[in-house]
């Protein structure tokens, strides 16, 4: 069991953490492209612009490889180029969303 001052720290770095997150949340949304970017369906999802390698992918949404293989063949976040598969990251953002 913790003590009264042990408990009141851990809180105390809790509401820092969660606070960092807030604003590390904002700056990422202040980072997104607006309404009509494609987000919605709108742009061109498979614009040069808009596609990752299967690891890049993977490192920016934290999700394994052969998740975002099975993404990409079932859930059409993904195509074949010259034999290797390449994600939207418009259309996986809106998949990791649903």
């Amino acid at each position: 069991m913790l003590d009264r001052v042990a408990g009141e720290r851990m809180l105390t770095r809790i509401d820092g953490l969660a606070a960092e997150l807030a604003a590390l949340r904002a700056e990422l949304e202040a980072q997104l492209p607006p309404a009509g970017n494609g987000l919605d369906g709108s742009a061109d999802d498979f614009a040069p612009e808009h596609l990752l390698e299967v690891s890049t992918a993977s490192e920016r949404f934290g999700v394994p490889c052969d998740t975002l293989r099975l993404w990409a063949r079932t859930a059409g976040c993904g195509r074949k180029a010259g034999g290797r598969w390449v994600l939207s990251a418009l259309r996986l953002r809106r998949h990791l969303r649903e």
